[in-house]
């Protein structure tokens, strides 16, 4: 079993490290609940046969087994998130330990899931959401199996497949409902362990044990083929856990069940290097996580492939020290008494929940952990009051005929966009109120230029066409700003790339969103309206907050990225601006922001942005009055 949970463990790692060729590595997780329902249930059917089924020996088996290196590492961890992480960050991490404590951490990162949560890269402890499930999981599964096992043992597997496909069922339907309760909630999970189960009852009562055959060794071989196949072809955008997570399941039980003594999958998992990694596998799944989050917290740049391969490596030196002095001892009855260990679970479990709720309430103990100068320039990274109440997003989209106005009923002004110009709508329409003058908000999350010939199937492409008729219709209407984040649109992310560059989608792709792009200026001027383009403002190689933090001087100038790579990640753009149609304004945040060397993060004792890449009201300001100087010179491009 140790060789299995090395193929599982590995990948997961490598995963997390970020390399592309593991990016199916997640499923590593889905095979460990495969190994630890068929495990837990052996142990609990030998009880059971036995007589000897004791709820307290189970749950005293548990906490030898997860507490102690859990506690270990997450104590460890503090200090690091101590050091690195920012005040809002070091709360999250005061959350997520008292989550760990309860064994609720994945309800705690489900609801954490959103557009501004921050990146999972970044959150030390979520690799804990797992561990949350199996102990969920094993609050009820020994009292039903007992019970069953009891009243009903003929019937114990098929209670045990049709609780499996209830659950598999919801999963199902789930994935593409509620993708992010249906990842990391035990609903949608306990199938996942139950195939296991499955596979321990059925090895007890059902047919003995089988003997090595060539259709033996052929399941076996199939079983770590749909492992190794879903790993390999499996991406971020799969849907899962739904059916998806069926091969890697389906194919952890066939090797448990096949892979006998002398077999050639048996062979491959017996190999020293192998059961050695898979013995620690439970303390490097612990360690992996915090190191590659507290790496990427500690530097402005990417990891590279180097660190990401030491981080990797030292997650396994880590391991094993955590295994020969944590974990073993605790395993030892004859060192520690079943007394001893319960007393260790309580008043670990008590001090992680204070350290824990300690950093909550503290609001990451930002009073001791930053300085007057970094609070005064945090307390302007905010983004427009009006985020939640005129922005859309997603199939229940605030239709383009209810938008919102700023600050007038018949504004001359309106603004297209996606996320990227709600704030610069907010601080056009509080610069223009006391004109008289406000804005149209038109502004819908991760849609891009969607128009014409070449919009976009779908929500943002039927959202694009309202907007464009309702400010084409609309004679009051005299200016129109698109606002875009262009460059994310045609290259993709810059988040854990930089400083290198994005390049996803085609350059067919790239060619459609651009002249989608032209193709709404375009429209507009013919439909008498006076464009004006504001170009994509310079992302930030990590949030606001961060880059605040690490800086002395927060009241100085706070650079973000290298204005060399913002030209570079914008030439794609700037090479095509000659075919704007004639009398385009257009404004560039990059001439505001950028000297010869980096494009600001913030003003003298004023954030410019909120997060990584969006203005803040305070940038948006600057930006809009800017752009508005340029209209009254009557500069277009």
């Amino acid at each position: 079993m140790d060789g299995l949970r090395a193929l599982a463990v590995l990948p997961v790692i490598l995963f997390h490290a970020g390399f592309a060729a593991f990016e199916g590595g997640y499923v590593g997780v889905d095979v460990f609940f495969v190994i630890s329902g068929y495990l837990i249930t052996s142990i609990l059917a030998a009880d059971l046969d036995r007589g000897t089924y004791s709820i307290a020996t189970f749950y005293e088996r548990r906490a030898r087994r997860i507490l102690p290196a859990l506690f270990f590492v997450i104590a460890l961890s503090v200090p690091m998130a101590w050091r690195w992480l920012t005040p809002e960050d070091l709360k999250d991490f005061g959350q997520s330990i008292v989550g760990v404590t309860l064994f609720s951490s994945n309800v705690l990162f489900w609801r954490e899931s959103g557009y501004f949560a921050t990146a999972t890269e970044l959150k030390p402890l979520l690799h804990t959401w797992s561990l949350a499930v199996e102990e969920q999981f094993y609050v009820f599964f020994p009292l039903l199996l007992a019970l069953v096992w009891r009243i009903a043992r003929a019937r114990v597997l098929a209670v045990l497949l049709v609780l499996g496909g209830l659950s598999l069922a919801l999963a199902s339907y789930g994935v593409s409902h509620w993708p992010s309760a249906t990842f990391f909630l035990l609903p949608a999970r306990a199938w996942e362990l139950l195939v296991g189960a499955v596979v321990a009852v059925a090895a007890r009562t059902g047919p003995r044990e089988p003997q090595r055959s060539r259709g033996g060794e052929l399941l076996a071989l199939l079983g770590v083929a749909l492992i190794a196949g879903a790993m390999a072809m499996y991406r971020a955008d799969t849907p899962f856990p739904g059916l998806a997570a069926l091969p890697p399941t389906i194919g952890t039980a066939l090797v448990i069940r096949y892979a006998q003594e002398g077999t050639w999958v048996a062979r491959l998992l017996s190999l020293p290097p192998v059961v050695r990694v898979g013995l620690i596998s439970y303390s490097a799944y612990l360690w992996h996580q915090p190191l590659f989050a507290f790496a990427r917290h500690a530097t402005v740049d990417a990891l590279s492939t180097a660190a990401l391969l030491g981080l990797s490596v030292l997650s396994l030196v880590l391991a094993y020290v955590t295994w020969r002095f944590v974990e073993a001892p605790f395993r030892d009855r004859s060192r520690v008494t079943r007394a001893s260990v319960f007393r260790f679970a309580l008043l670990g479990s008590g001090a992680m929940f204070l350290v824990g709720l300690s950093a909550h309430v503290t609001s990451g103990f930002a009073r001791v952990r930053v300085s007057e100068a970094q609070r005064t320039v945090l307390a302007t990274a905010v983004p427009s009051p009006d985020r939640d109440r005129c922005h859309t997003i997603g199939a229940d989209y605030l239709k383009p005929s209810a938008a919102c106005n700023h600050f007038v009923d018949r504004p001359s002004w309106a603004l297209i966009g996606d996320s990227h110009g709600v704030e610069p709508a907010h601080a056009l329409g509080r610069i223009l109120e006391p004109v008289g003058d406000g804005v149209k908000h038109l502004t819908f999350s991760h849609c891009r230029p969607s128009f014409g010939r070449y919009a976009e199937q779908g929500d943002c492409g039927r959202w694009t066409a309202d907007a464009m008729a309702l400010v084409l219709g609309d004679s009051s209407i005299r200016r129109v700003v698109l606002a875009y984040r262009l460059n994310m649109h045609l290259f993709g992310e810059h988040e854990f790339v930089y400083p290198g560059f994005a390049d996803a989608g085609s350059a067919a792709t790239r060619d459609s969103i651009w002249r989608s792009y032209m193709g709404m200026a375009e429209a507009l001027v013919r439909g008498g309206k006076q464009v004006h383009l504001l170009l994509q403002v310079p992302e930030l190689p990590k949030p606001i907050g961060i880059l605040v933090f690490m800086h002395a001087d927060a009241l100085d100038r706070v650079p973000g990225v290298r204005t060399a790579w913002w030209d570079r990640r914008s030439a794609f753009v700037r090479e095509r601006l000659s075919e704007l149609p004639g009398g385009v304004h257009l404004f560039d945040p990059a001439r505001l922001m950028c000297d010869a060397e980096t494009c600001a993060a913030t003003a003298p004792g004023v954030a410019l942005y909120f997060d990584d890449d969006h203005l803040s009201v305070s940038g948006a300001q600057s930006v809009m009055r800017a752009l508005l100087n340029d209209t009254l010179r009557g500069r277009p491009r």
